[in-house]
This record gives structure tokens, C-alpha cells and sequence, in this order.
């Protein structure tokens, strides 16, 4: 009975969306290929860039072969598989009595043993490769699973990888021509074509602006084009407006409207240029009153914002609009996956330049007015907020975010048992970042504490959250709780990975790099050594060309904390050899003026101080200097400026 109960569950609730308008390009040929493969494979990833038809493709397939299964269960966005797993709704559980890891096993032997031709749909997955694993159909299942990622993924060698391509020219035009009636020249057309790189999305978007916007130059939209070097950067603005802003907004007048805007860049553009742009949008009979009066209502409810030097930046985000429409539920999956995508930057704040970091606080500030008086609120929003104004150290505000969060946890509590952990990790994160460790320290201890309290299998957390919180008591010098922390975190992880989990084992090294760095911080070179040369060991194991080849900050890490610890052994010139060899590997990975970056600056300036080399030590200073002067000037910053300020004249004079 429960495979028949999984199947009837399955068909009713992972229904395949329908086709989108437009879709008039024969994709016979891919079809059949996709079949030829799962056929041969079981499992098959679709790959493409953003818009080039990879979701449609795969609709195709269902509606040509859906008899050829029992059934089909399609999921979208799917970023952690074991939450996609635990949401399968198959089987008879009693969640009760059953806790996550549990269920999600006995939901997988269900999968794999209903021995039904069932097909499953990952649309958009974000997640490893690794964790995939588990739901790989073998030899023995009769299902089959297609999983559709973005051209930037990495896919395994062991995967089947089908990767699809643009419509060629014709096709191309054939898509522009049905969304746009107007009488343009081939010519012109080709031009535009070229200039978005033949992407279907692309094409249907500009196809449609035009089409209801016909006094628009399409030279200038061309232009526009051209000054992106990718398909991403290009229909930015104008694919966030008309497929998203469309959806939540129904007057045709702003829509219109919107179309617009979303031609002007998010970095502003002069009130000049936008009223020529409204002029070709809304036409110009009633002259330049009718325009004034429209950027008065725009700037009003906050579309639009107007500085001092006559430059209008526009953010559809903050659209009064979109909120009174949505309603102040800043949980709701369309708001969450709108604005997310726009604070992921806040979540490395210390490696922008300063001129990123103020370009971003208007639209902080204004989102963060939208949350103190809507009814619900995503943590992870509020996280990346709090994390924004701990970086430009804005303590009111922090103290805001706070205490919404508070108010939030409850609420959370019954829904996602590990987010208010995750949470205060990351606050704990921020003020370590900070160098903040009686902060940091706190909010470590707390989100350890819940963890320990719920004792739900939470082991891998406990172990990543202890590896931090011990470096923080190391470096306020509680040396026994931190040596034991670190232990914990090493203990917990070799526990795991004696158990078969794959992803402990190749993490281990994580765990032996902050005792090695707790070591260190508590002036135990001698042990701090022999525990980093354990930890690139285990490194090396599991990510031998990542280590040989550089291609990770964590080669960087690995050998920038084995030469500050040879520089407290007094081998001087073997620590200058590593630090910048770390040096090259972070300007090559993150750029020369990252505040990671110039933290190696600092190390180097201290250990050419150390030789005597004060022409080196005097170069490594002024890079660092150079680098501190970009980011807000906290006191922890300003510490470090004066600091600085001195080894540069202390190296001049000598």
C-alpha cells in the first residue's frame, strides 16, 4: 500500500508547470536525445545559461514521454536535496516520534524500492554534487531523474551532462517577430539579436518592451546592450521588471512605466536622459509638465531616488507598489527570492571597496524601514541586514535588527528547528570578522547551547560553530575552553566520518586548522605546527589539484597560517616564502585590494620588520595602508590605520 499512496501523492503535488506563451521552436531533436540518454543513464543534468529554454525543454520531454511513466514529481530551487527529500510527500511517518534523519532515510527507501518508472525533476538545483548522491536512481530502480543547473554549475564526470544551446539566427528571429508586430528592418533586428547573444529569454523580453513601447529607439536599446560583456549583465534590469514586476503589478500605465526603468542602470542615470526615456514610454503630447508630475510621483512613492547632482538611481525593489500589492509578508517565496539574490554580496561586506558598500545603503536603509513594520519576516534577510550594518558599524540599527529577530525566533521555532542556530551563527560570524570576540563569543556559546539542548543529530553544526567559537576564546585567552572546543569540533568530525559520512571525512582538515590556529593564537608554535602539517595533509588527500594547482582560498589559508607560525618559530625566511606564495594565491582568487588579501600584507610587513628588510616591510605596509583606507572606518579599523601609520615611518627612517 505505501507505494501506491507515494505514487497518488507524488502526481497530485509535483505537478510539471505548463509551457510559457511563445514557445514556437521545435526542440524535436533535444527531446530525443534526452530520452536516448536517460535511457542509457537514469540520471541526466541539463545545463545552459540563464534563459536559453532548459525548463521548457524538459516540458517538452514530459508531455511527448509522461506515458511512458508511472509518473512525474517536478521541484524547483532546490538548494539542500535532503530538504527536498524530507518534503517528498511519500509514505505513512509519524513525525512525531521520528526525527529529520529518520525520516528523510526511510522516505529515500521508499523511493528506491517502490520499483515504479517514475520520473523526478530537480528544476534549478544549487546544490554539491556530492549530496546528490543518496538519490541517484542504481542499477536495480526503474526511475529516472532529470536535474537542471545553470551553465556556471560543476557537474561530476560520473553524471550524464546534456547542455543546450541558443536557436540559431532564423529561429531567433521567428521568436522576436511573433512577441513584436512592429514593421522594424532585418537589419536592425539581426543588430539586436547579436547584441543579447540569440537568448530566447532575451529576445521574448525586448521583443515584448518594444512591442508596447513602439516610439522607443531601438538603436539606443541596442547600445545599451553592448556595454555588457554577458547575457546576465544585459537583461538584468529589463528581464527583474518584466518577469517578475509584471507578475505582482497589473495597471498597464505602470508596467509601461516600469518597462522603462528597467533600462536604466541600478547606478543612476541624469534626470536629462530619464525624461527622454519617459518622453519615448509614455510619449510627450502633453509636454514637459505631464513629465515633471510623473518624477515627482515616482520619487514620492520610491521608485526612483533624486541626489544633488540631478542623477535619479531607481530601484524596482523598493517600489512602494510591490509591497502594498505583496502585503508586509517579507516570508513570502516571491519577495524572498527577489531581494536575497541582492544582499548575497553582504555576506562577504569586508571584501567590497567602500564606494560598493555606500552604493548599497539605500537600498539597506530602505528595506530595513519595509521590515520594522511588516508582520513576518525570512531570517536570512534579516541576517544579511544585521550583517551590513555590523560591517559599517550602524549600532542602533544593529540593535533594530536584533531585537526583530528575537521576535521572529518564536515563530521559527516550530517551522525550522536549525534556523535560529544558523542565525546567531552568523551574527557570531560578522563580530568575528570583526575581530569582535567577546561578541562573537556570546553568540557562539548561545547558538551552541540550543544545539546541545536539542540533541536532534545536530553533530555537524555543533562541529563547525566549535571550530569558531574556540579560536574566539583562544584569542581572549581562555585557553582551556578553547583547547577543548577545538577538540570537540576534531572529535565530532572523525566520529562522523568513522560512520561513513563522506563529507566529515573531507572536512576534518577544517576542524585540525583551527586547533592549529587556536595553537597558535595561545603561543603554542611547536604543537601549532605539527597540527597545520596534519591539516594540509588532509587537505591534500581529498583536493590534490586544488592544493598543486592553487585554485582555492583554502590553499591560501592553509599556507598563510603555516608561515605566521614559522615566523613565531623564528624561521623567518621559510614564513616569507609561504606568506607570499598565500599572497599570489588570494590576489589571483580575490584581487589585490580584499581585505583577506591585505591581511597576508600585514603578516609580510610584520615578518620583513623581523629581517631587517625595511624596503619590503615598507612596501607590505603601504599596500595594507592602502587597502584599510577603503573600508568604513570602524574603531577596530582605526586601531589598525594608526598602527600602520607607524611601521611606515619606523621603516622610513630606517
Amino acid at each position: 500500500n505505501k507505494f501506491k499512496i507515494a505514487t497518488d501523492s507524488l502526481n497530485r503535488s509535483g505537478v510539471v508547470p505548463p509551457k510559457a506563451e511563445g514557445c514556437i521552436i521545435s526542440r524535436a531533436t533535444e527531446v530525443a536525445d534526452l530520452r536516448c540518454n536517460l535511457l542509457s543513464e537514469k540520471t541526466v543534468m541539463i545545463k545552459g545559461e540563464a534563459g536559453v529554454g532548459k525548463t521548457e525543454l524538459l516540458k517538452d520531454y514530459v508531455s511527448k514521454y509522461k506515458k511512458q511513466y508511472d509518473g512525474v514529481y517536478y521541484a524547483e530551487n532546490v538548494e539542500d536535496i535532503n530538504d527536498y527529500i524530507y518534503d517528498l510527500p511519500i509514505g505513512i511517518i509519524d513525525e512525531d516520534k521520528k526525527n529529520k534523519e529518520e525520516i528523510i532515510r526511510e522516505k529515500l527507501d521508499i523511493v528506491h524500492s517502490m520499483g515504479l518508472k517514475y520520473l523526478f525533476i530537480i528544476d534549478n538545483f544549487t546544490g554539491q554534487n556530492e549530496s546528490i548522491k543518496c538519490i541517484l536512481p542504481n542499477s536495480e530502480d526503474s526511475y529516472h531523474l532529470l536535474v537542471i543547473v545553470s551553465d556556471e554549475y560543476k557537474i561530476s564526470d560520473k553524471i550524464k551532462c546534456y547542455e543546450i544551446d541558443r536557436f540559431s539566427e532564423d529561429d531567433s528571429a521567428k521568436i522576436f517577430y511573433y512577441f513584436c508586430k512592429l514593421p522594424y528592418e532585418t537589419e536592425i533586428i539581426q543588430e539586436l539579436l547579436k547584441s543579447i547573444y540569440f537568448n530566447p529569454r532575451a529576445i521574448k523580453m525586448c521583443a515584448i518592451f518594444l512591442n508596447e513601447n513602439e516610439k522607443y529607439n531601438i538603436g539606443d536599446l541596442i547600445e545599451n546592450m553592448k556595454k555588457n560583456s554577458s547575457i546576465k549583465g544585459v537583461m538584468k534590469n529589463l528581464y527583474i521588471v518584466l518577469t517578475e514586476l509584471s507578475v505582482l503589478e497589473r495597471d498597464d500605465n505602470v508596467k509601461s512605466i516600469a518597462s522603462c526603468l528597467s533600462l536604466i542602470p541600478y547606478n543612476g542615470v541624469l534626470v536629462k536622459r530619464f525624461k527622454e526615456l519617459l518622453y519615448a514610454c509614455i510619449g510627450n503630447s502633453e509636454g514637459n509638465a505631464v513629465i515633471d508630475d510623473v518624477i515627482d510621483k515616482f520619487e514620492s512613492s520610491g521608485w526612483i531616488s533624486l541626489d544633488d547632482l540631478g542623477t535619479i538611481s531607481i530601484n524596482p525593489l523598493l517600489s512602494d507598489t510591490i509591497f502594498e500589492k505583496t502585503k508586509p509578508d517579507m516570508t513570502s517565496k516571491r519577495i524572498v527570492d527577489f531581494i536575497t539574490p541582492i544582499l548575497n554580496p553582504v555576506r562577504e561586506i569586508r571584501e567590497l571597496l567602500i564606494s560598493q558598500v555606500i552604493s548599497m545603503e539605500p537600498f539597506v536603509n530602505h528595506l530595513t524601514k519595509r521590515i520594522e513594520c511588516c508582520e513576518k519576516c525570512d531570517l536570512n534577510i534579516l541576517n544579511d541586514i544585521r550583517e551590513y550594518y555590523i560591517a559599517t558599524y550602524d549600532i542602533q540599527k544593529i540593535d533594530i535588527l536584533t531585537e526583530i529577530m528575537e521576535r521572529e525566533f518564536s515563530k521559527y521555532n516550530k517551522i525550522k528547528s536549525d534556523t535560529i542556530e544558523n542565525a546567531i551563527y552568523r551574527e557570531g560570524i560578522s563580530r568575528f570578522n570583526l575581530e569582535d570576540y567577546n561578541e562573537a563569543h556570546k553568540h557562539f556559546s548561545r547558538a551552541l547551547k540550543l544545539l546541545d539542548e536539542k540533541k536532534n543529530n545536530l553533530a555537524k553544526d555543533i562541529a563547525k560553530i566549535s571550530a569558531y567559537e574556540a579560536t574566539s576564546l583562544a584569542a581572549l585567552g581562555q585557553k582551556e575552553e578553547a583547547i577543548k572546543n577545538a577538540k570537540q569540533s576534531i572529535n565530532i568530525r572523525k566520529e562522523l566520518a568513522s560512520q561513513g559520512d563522506i563529507i566529515s571525512k573531507e572536512s576534518l582538515w577544517i576542524s585540525v586548522y583551527n586547533y592549529s590556529k587556536v595553537l597558535f593564537e595561545l603561543n603554542m608554535c611547536e604543537d601549532a605546527y605539527e597540527q597545520i602539517e596534519k591539516a594540509i595533509v588532509m587537505y591534500t588527500k581529498y583536493h590534490e589539484e586544488q592544493y598543486k594547482n592553487c585554485t582555492s582560498v583554502n590553499v591560501s589559508s592553509l599556507l598563510q597560517l603555516k608561515g605566521r607560525i614559522l615566523a613565531g618559530l623564528g624561521r623567518n625566511n621559510e614564513a616569507i616564502e609561504l606568506l607570499e606564495r598565500a599572497k599570489n594565491i588570494r590576489i589571483k582568487l580575490k584581487g589585490e585590494y580584499y581585505f583577506s588579501t591585505a591581511q597576508i600584507y600585514s603578516y609580510l610587513m610584520d615578518v620583513y620588520c623581523k629581517c631587517k628588510n625595511y624596503k619590503m616591510a615598507l612596501y607590505y605596509a603601504e599596500m595594507y595602508n592602502s587597502v584599510l583606507d577603503t573600508q568604513y572606518k570602524t574603531e577596530d579599523i582605526r586601531k589598525k590605520i594608526d598602527s600602520v601609520k607607524k611601521c611606515i615611518s619606523y621603516c622610513k627612517e630606517r
